[in-house]
C-alpha cells in the first residue's frame, strides 16, 4: 500500500461476531467550519507524453468536493475547509492516484500531477462462475461490504456487472474485483457513492473480512421536504457518535461534552476512568502519546437494534479503540495517520459503508 493511503481508503477486518476496522479511512463524518477554507488548483498531465489529460475526475476521497480537469488538463477545488485530505485522480485509461494535501490557514495550493496509463493485458479467457453462484457470491458481499444496519436496507448497487467473485473452495474465501467503481445508491442518506474496490476478501472459515478503496460522493435530489427532512436526521445520527465525531472532539478538547466517555483498559481488562486530553504529548495538541486500548462509550446515542440482536446488549454505543503505536497525528476535521496503527471494535467497527457520510458533510 502506497505512503498515498492515507484516509483514502476505506479497510474493514471482521472477525466472529466482534467486528474490527483498521482504519484507513473509517466512516469520515466532519463538522466543517466554514470560516478556514483554501483552494487546490493544478493540471494533470499524462506521464508518458506530458500531454493534457483531459476529464479527468479531481476529488477529495471521502467528501462531495470534486471537480474534472477541462482540455487543457487544468482544475480548481475552493471553498475547502481546513484539514488534511487525500486528493484523487481517476478517469479511463489511466491508473488510479492519490496525494495527501492539507488545508491550513486559508491555503491556496498549486500542483503538477502526471498520471500513468493503465495498461491491459489479455491473459487467458476464464469463463464466469454460473448465475446461481454469483447471486449467492453476491449477497454475501453485500452484507459485508454494506452492512447489517437499518440504513443497509435503503442501499442498493446498481451496477453489479462490474462485479466478478472467485471463490476458493479448498480454503473457503471469497474474493471480488471491480473493473469500474461501485454505484451505490444510498436511500437513507441520500447520496450516490462511487466506490473504487482495490481489496475484498471474506474468510469464512476464520469469519475474517477484509475491505478497502475509495469512496467519493454525490448529493441525490431529494423529492419533497420531507425527503431533505429525512435525510439530515438520518445523516446526523450516523455521524454522531462515530470516529471522527470522536476525534474532532479529542482535537478540540471537548470530548466529555460532545457525549463521549473514555476509560483505559489495561492488560488485566480492568478499566480505569481517564480524561483523554492527558493523553497528548507535552507541548502538542495535535499527537496522541498512548499505545493501549480505550473504550469509549457513546452516552448520547444506543446501540442499533440490528447490532443489539447479534450481540445481545442494550446500551449506549460502546467500541473500543486499540492504539498500536504511540504518536498518532490527528487533525480538526477528524482526518488522523498512521491510521493503520489505530484499530477500532465494537460499535464503531460495524458500522460499514451504509453509514458514511462524507468528510465535508456539515451539521
Amino acid at each position: 500500500m502506497s505512503v498515498f493511503s492515507i484516509w483514502d481508503q476505506f479497510l474493514i477486518i471482521c472477525k466472529g461476531k466482534l467486528v474490527t476496522i483498521v482504519a484507513i479511512l473509517i466512516s469520515s463524518h466532519i463538522n466543517c467550519i466554514a470560516q478556514d477554507i483554501g483552494s487546490v488548483s493544478g493540471k494533470v498531465t499524462e506521464a508518458a507524453t506530458s500531454k493534457p489529460a483531459q476529464f479527468i475526475n479531481v476529488y477529495f476521497a471521502n467528501t462531495s468536493i470534486g471537480t474534472t480537469s477541462n482540455e487543457n488538463g487544468e482544475f480548481i477545488l475552493k471553498n475547502i475547509p481546513n484539514g488534511k485530505y487525500s486528493l484523487t485522480f481517476s478517469g479511463v485509461g489511466y491508473k488510479l492516484k492519490s496525494s495527501p494535501v492539507e488545508i491550513k490557514d486559508k491555503a491556496i495550493i498549486g500542483l503538477e500531477i502526471s498520471l500513468d496509463q493503465e495498461i491491459i493485458v489479455l491473459g487467458e479467457i476464464v469463463i464466469k462462475s454460473k448465475k446461481k453462484d454469483f447471486t449467492m457470491n453476491f449477497l454475501t458481499f453485500k452484507k459485508y461490504f454494506l452492512g447489517e444496519s437499518a440504513n443497509a436496507s435503503e442501499c442498493s448497487i446498481t451496477n453489479t456487472d462490474v462485479l466478478d467473485f472467485d471463490y476458493d473452495k479448498p480454503t473457503d474465501v471469497l474474493t471480488a474485483t471491480a473493473q469500474e467503481p461501485i454505484e451505490i445508491i444510498n436511500k437513507a442518506l441520500g447520496y450516490k457513492i462511487f466506490y473504487a474496490l482495490q481489496t475484498f476478501t471474506f474468510d469464512k472459515r476464520n469469519g475474517l473480512v477484509t475491505l478497502n478503496g475509495i469512496p467519493r460522493f454525490e448529493n441525490l435530489e431529494a423529492k419533497s421536504k420531507n425527503e431533505e427532512k429525512k435525510w439530515k436526521r438520518k445523516r446526523d445520527k450516523s455521524y454522531y457518535g462515530s470516529i471522527s465525531h470522536f476525534v474532532k472532539s479529542w482535537y478540540s478538547h471537548s470530548t466529555k461534552e460532545n457525549g463521549f466517555l473514555v476509560w483505559q483498559v489495561d492488560a488485566d481488562n480492568q478499566e480505569h476512568s481517564i480524561n483523554p486530553d492527558s493523553l497528548f504529548a507535552k507541548d502538542s495538541n495535535t499527537i496522541i502519546n498512548f499505545q493501549g486500548s480505550l473504550k469509549v462509550v457513546f452516552e448520547k446515542e444506543r446501540e442499533e437494534t440490528n447490532y443489539r440482536k447479534d450481540n445481545g446488549s442494550f446500551v449506549p454505543q460502546t467500541s473500543i479503540l486499540v492504539f498500536r503505536k504511540r504518536n498518532l497525528k490527528i487533525y480538526g476535521n477528524g482526518y488522523y495517520e498512521n491510521p493503520l496503527s489505530l484499530i477500532l471494535n465494537g460499535y464503531m467497527g460495524w458500522e460499514k459503508i451504509a453509514e458514511l457520510v462524507p468528510l465535508d458533510y456539515k451539521l
